[in-house]
């Protein structure tokens, strides 16, 4: 493996740049100067001192399938409860409708009883007459 650059160095061991540059000065890491007057770095010092969290990207990629299968759960019990909630609201529409319905209907007799509109008493009564018969009371 090549070495790495300070600024290399610093991405793969998550750490500032300073962060590493303190601990080359320190003398916790051992690096070299190129031509350039630029840090190498290699790797395996690198993770000596900032060893790399293995276990947690193992554990991340062993998780995923039960994370995507825990979210997906979750978005069923969403559809579930949405469509519950929907059923519902389509339900109050109709009681509404029905309301309005009946509203209307008595609108239209207490016009009628107010405007003094016989041919709708009339109307009114002929049905009434009839229902009498049917049930006879």
């Amino acid at each position: 493996m090549q070495p790495f650059t300070l600024s290399q160095a610093a991405k793969e061991s998550k750490k500032s740049k300073s962060t590493i540059s303190e601990a080359i000065s320190s003398g916790r890491l051992s690096a070299f100067k190129d031509d350039n007057g630029h840090y190498q770095i290699d790797p395996s010092e690198l993770f000596r001192v900032y060893p790399p969290n293995v276990r947690k990207s193992v554990l991340e990629t062993a998780t995923e399938p039960k994370t995507e299968l825990a979210e997906r759960e979750l978005l069923n019990q969403k559809i579930e409860f949405l469509e519950r909630q929907l059923e519902r609201e389509k339900e109050f529409v109709l009681s509404l409708e029905k309301r309005l319905d009946d509203e209307s209907a008595e609108r239209r007799k207490l016009t009628a009883l107010l405007t003094h509109q016989p041919q709708l008493r009339i109307a009114e009564s002929k049905g009434n007459k009839l229902w009498k018969k049917i049930f006879k009371k």
